[in-house]
């Protein structure tokens, strides 16, 4: 036997002891070897005792703490640790210590993890850091497409599945620099194609919108350079809104209403809003309204429809005498936001 095995073996012998005897000192003392030659084995010792469900929860978490610490991971130890950001089964807590790990080696093999984490069924505290772990990789997702399309479209089914419940702040970080609107329109047109479930499609339509909103003073000054996304953007939520998902139709309504001060897109949302009418509730003649009275200056379809089939044909005394204290009052569209009970959190 060389000299070097025996060295090797003689690791291997002192580290079984020391797990065989594990305290949560012993796993933080792991991390000590930072920038030594053996942190990688230290960093293999430390997953493949967090991955061993037989061992307690709670030393199993204390051994990712000491993970994080660490600076070198093992190429074939990334596997167990992203699987257990990804296992449903396991403990809340040990899937957060594990996701907070992971990013912090900031490794393109694990973007793929942190996707599929999202889009299953996600504890708060993990889902954190998931998203903190694909922000640490934000320069990686953003040098490959398909990377970028994958993060988005796994942000919209997070999104969907949380329902009113605002998403951590890290999520809105995170969507300020992936969250472009060419990204969100081609995912918006994946998730059509692929006959995506209504509320999937609510939070990919919302969030392009909700985008384009944002920074409408600066696409709409420069509309034709973004016209082909803009165009794009609202020929696809149209085509989602075909589903007749009621509450994917007011929202469109209602980004209709907001975005209806620019002639162009005015022009490609009053045709279709004017249809609308027909058959609605009071509540969305309501919502149709206050949308066609925002493009009523720039689009005569919108005023003629306005007041032709709407304002003159309404029986509701409800939504008349909201529509006209609407027009003459400041802040009551966030009024209407509440009454119309529209979900528009990020």
């Amino acid at each position: 036997m060389t000299r070097r095995h025996a060295l090797c073996l003689l690791a291997a012998v002192f580290s079984l002891l020391v797990l065989a005897c594990t305290t949560p000192e012993s796993l933080m003392k792991r991390s000590l070897v930072r920038g030594s030659a053996g942190e990688q084995d230290a960093a293999k010792e430390l997953i493949d005792y967090a991955a061993n469900g037989k061992n307690a929860p709670g030393l199993r978490a204390w051994a990712l703490r000491s993970l994080s610490r660490l600076q070198a991971l093992p190429p074939e130890s990334l596997r167990p640790l992203g699987e257990l950001v990804c296992n449903t089964s396991e403990d809340a807590q040990l899937r957060s210590w594990a996701a907070y790990a992971l990013g912090e080696f900031r490794q393109r093999e694990a973007i793929p993890y942190f996707v599929r984490a999202l889009r299953g069924p996600i504890d708060e505290n993990t889902g954190y850091f998931v998203l903190e772990g694909l922000t640490k990789s934000i320069s990686m997702i953003l040098e490959d497409l398909n990377l970028n399309e994958s993060v988005v479209g796994a942000m919209n089914a997070f999104s969907s599945m949380r329902g009113q419940e605002t998403p951590p702040p890290m999520f809105d970080l995170l969507n300020e620099y992936v969250g472009t609107l060419p990204v969100l329109v081609l995912v918006l047109e994946k998730e059509i194609q692929a006959g995506a479930k209504e509320e999937a499609l609510y939070a990919a339509v919302y969030r392009t919108l909700v985008t384009i909103e944002m920074a409408k003073k600066k696409m709409l000054s420069a509309y034709d350079r973004n016209r082909k996304n803009l165009e794009k953007a609202v020929e696809l939520s149209l085509s989602a809104v075909e589903t007749r998902y009621r509450p994917l139709w007011l929202l469109f309504a209602w980004y209709a209403g907001l975005l209806g001060d620019n002639p162009e897109l005015s022009s490609l949302v009053a045709p279709k809003l004017s249809g609308w009418l027909t058959g609605a509730s009071p509540r969305e003649r309501l919502v149709v309204s206050w949308s066609l009275a925002r493009m009523d200056l720039y689009q005569k379809d919108a005023r003629d429809t306005l007041l032709v089939q709407s304002l003159k044909k309404e029986t509701d005394l409800n939504t008349l005498r909201l529509m006209g204290r609407l027009s003459s009052a400041q802040g009551e569209p966030d009024k209407l936001q509440q009454i119309l009970e529209l979900r528009t959190g990020k």
